[in-house]
């Protein structure tokens, strides 16, 4: 249900930049959960890259506990780039 929640509110072309952060890393954790580790890359880059234009501090600390527990892939090509965009997204 939490799923299904995000990506209907994730796939609004009018959300909130916030809001995408917000369901973008939470479809990040959902996929990670399932060990999809590219479709958890996919889901964080595009969080990652909404959060460039969010003044949030709680979305910034949000996409940083993810970057953290995903980390723990980082043999993973995709997980590489995904911390090193994040990185230098800081």
């Amino acid at each position: 249900m939490a799923e299904a929640l995000a990506i209907r509110r994730n796939g609004r072309r009018d959300a909130h930049l916030r809001d995408q952060v917000n369901y973008g890393l939470r479809l990040a954790d959902i996929a990670l959960s399932k060990r999809d580790i590219d479709g958890a890359c996919e889901r964080a880059y595009e969080a990652v890259s909404a959060n460039r234009g969010v003044t949030s501090t709680r979305m910034t600390t949000n996409t940083a506990d993810f970057i953290s527990r995903i980390a723990a892939y980082r043999t993973h090509s995709a997980v590489r780039e995904l911390i090193d965009i994040a990185e230098s997204s800081e």
